[in-house]
């Protein structure tokens, strides 16, 4: 599928690169696939389709929520996950 750059990503590829970021995270937990989730969500967010479906916008906001508080834990000078950031 030919894509023109100024459209927005593919809602699939989309939805397939968060969770694979979510699965990722899982293995490995590292502040840059935390916000490569976040801002994935918010792509997601910000999609006409989503918008116009209350349970999607409810899900991803949650989903968003959740991980804007993990990405956040990882940015406290002791991280909770271990890692220590400067």
């Amino acid at each position: 599928m030919n894509q023109n750059p100024t459209e927005h990503p593919d809602i699939h590829l989309l939805q397939a690169a968060s969770s694979y970021l979510m699965t990722r995270y899982s293995l490995r937990k590292s502040p840059d696939t935390a916000q490569g989730v976040v801002d994935h969500l918010r792509m997601l967010l910000s999609r006409p389709e989503i918008q116009a479906s209350d349970h999607s916008m409810v899900a991803y906001q949650h989903l968003l929520h959740e991980w804007t508080t993990i990405l956040s834990k990882h940015q406290q000078p002791e991280s909770a996950y271990g890692e220590v950031r400067h």
